[in-house]
């Protein structure tokens, strides 16, 4: 159950066992820091270097004896806050395996300072769930313990980033932005002493610009200190920054798609568009719909917290009347609103982006589409070509094959260059090969010639334009008069019919790309 039981709303011991240590930070010089209130209630951050930085921060913090909270020397309108940085990536045989929030750069050494500073906390119990889980998620309760014959209300929040939202590839890499999507991921957990007005909070995965971000909130909006909203205003406005750089960085990869989009349309050739192309384009969309999925559901998870805790908070009968903490929480209401606009106004800003990147699908695709059909129809326009040249020398090799086979009786009536007989007598005898004047002339062609080429031609004719005859007969519409088919085809019809076919298919392709080009111009 991801709440924390009334019974011990705490982690437990065993609730540390997902946590695993001996890990280095991802960017070297990254060290774990605590933020806490110093005596003049700004921000003073230690950095816990090894284990005698662990070890001597615990003994400067009098109010942690032993993993339990000395409420004597616990200062009241403060906070402390410790901020983990994330690890590097763990490497195995076959590649790299992402890091997760429970795995942490601290030595061994240093591993019993952390769980008793975690144990003094009083952190939520189900905080160790939501961390394996690494769903997007925000849960705000508010819970009352019995610290040894102290009651205190506590209001106890956790709340989880997705770190494996964006996983961008080399060629998806925004120029000017941080690409790791693990940079602005983070987890926390916080508890809140009411009747010290103390905030205590771990802060998992977070990077040093989220680390100077949370120095900056506390030292600018001092109201905020020793209110039990101060970690949920953190945790907006950290979410707030990160979403905003990812809808940004999703914006200008999508401009910069589009400015690829429009130089490939603008190119001259047949084959502009590739389905690589149009791979990449439904790739920026998947990613901008995540993108847009996260600010959804972070502002429904806000508003819920939200609505929430201002309804616990508001003024009741019986109790009295704090106008500090009213004040500050109207302030942290308009805060809040606020920061749910901005994060509707980004699911719009994500949501017209993936409107256009569809639409531009579309178009490639039709696009795709025009230029494979044009292929097929060159090809047909080749195929047939080829039909009709084997259409006019089929007759002609056909009856050249039957005259010479030997089942006629031809006689040899053969014809000089001038059509005139020849004598058939043998040619090859005699004392000059070239023979005389008066003797034969060597044979020329056949007298047969004029029949051969007039059935062949005959037969040519015939073949085309009875083809021409069935494909007007099959294009035309049932009940077409066949002396209007015949008037069609005979003549030179059939040879007009095929020159305005393509300069109609011309004049369709020229227009076809003009409407692309004209699109992304």
């Amino acid at each position: 159950m991801d709440w924390s039981p009334k019974s011990y709303p705490f982690l437990h011991f065993e609730d540390f066992d997902p946590f695993e240590y001996g890990f280095s930070p991802r960017y070297e010089g990254q060290v774990c820091k605590v933020i806490e209130t110093d005596a003049d209630g700004y921000a003073k951050t230690t950095d816990l270097l090894d284990s005698d930085g662990w070890k001597q921060w615990l003994k400067s913090s009098e109010f942690i004896q032993s993993g339990k909270i000395d409420f004597s020397e616990l200062p009241a309108n403060g906070f402390t806050i410790l901020c983990i940085p994330r690890v590097k990536d763990i490497q195995v045989p076959n590649g790299k395996l992402p890091s997760s929030y429970s795995d942490l750069p601290i030595g061994s050494d240093s591993k019993e300072s952390f769980q008793e500073i975690i144990r003094a906390f009083h952190l939520p119990a189900h905080f160790s769930k939501v961390v394996e889980r690494k769903q997007t998620s925000l849960i705000s309760a508010l819970r009352a313990y019995d610290f040894s014959g102290s009651p205190e209300e506590l209001w106890m929040q956790t709340a989880v980033v997705n770190p494996d939202l964006e996983k961008r590839s080399k060629a998806d890499r925004v120029p000017g932005f941080d690409n790791d999507p693990h940079t602005n991921s983070f987890a926390m957990a916080s508890t809140y002493f009411q009747g010290h007005k103390h905030t205590f909070a771990l802060v998992l995965g977070c990077s040093d610009k989220q680390i100077v971000t949370i120095e900056g909130l506390l030292d600018t909006f001092k109201d905020a200190v020793g209110h039990p909203l101060l970690m949920l205003g953190v945790y907006a406005e950290l979410q707030l920054d990160r979403l905003d750089t990812m809808v940004t960085a999703r914006y200008l990869s999508y401009e910069t798609l589009m400015e690829q989009v429009e130089t490939v349309a603008l190119e001259k050739g047949k084959d502009r568009f590739s389905w690589g192309m149009i791979k990449k384009v439904r790739t920026t969309r998947e990613v901008s719909r995540r993108v847009e999925e996260e600010v959804d559901e972070t502002r429904r998870q806000l508003s819920k917290a939200q609505s929430l805790a201002l309804g616990r908070l508001e003024p009741r009968e019986g109790k009295p009347a704090d106008k500090d903490m009213d004040e500050t929480t109207d302030l942290f209401a308009e805060r809040l609103s606020d920061i749910a606009t901005r994060l509707g106004g980004l699911a719009t800003k994500c949501r017209f982006t993936i409107e256009d990147i569809s639409f531009t699908t579309d178009i490639i695709r039709s696009e795709l589409s025009r230029q494979e059909a044009q292929s097929s129809a060159e090809n047909s326009k080749f195929a047939t070509g080829i039909s009709l040249v084997a259409m006019i020398y089929l007759p002609l090799t056909t009856m050249a094959t039957i005259f010479a086979m030997p089942i006629f009786q031809w006689s040899n009536d053969w014809r000089d260059w001038r059509y005139r007989p020849v004598d058939s007598g043998n040619t090859s005898s005699g004392s000059d090969p070239g023979g005389s004047a008066d003797g034969t002339q060597p044979p020329v062609v056949s007298g047969y010639i004029w029949i051969y080429l007039a059935i062949s031609i005959g037969l040519t004719f015939t073949t085309f334009f009875g083809f021409r005859l069935y494909m007007e007969l099959r294009n035309h519409e049932r009940g077409t008069p066949i002396s209007l088919i015949l008037t069609r085809v005979l003549f030179f019809g059939s040879i007009k019919h095929v020159s305005e076919k393509a300069k109609k298919d011309d004049e369709e392709k020229a227009s076809q790309t003009s409407v692309v080009s004209s699109y992304y111009i």
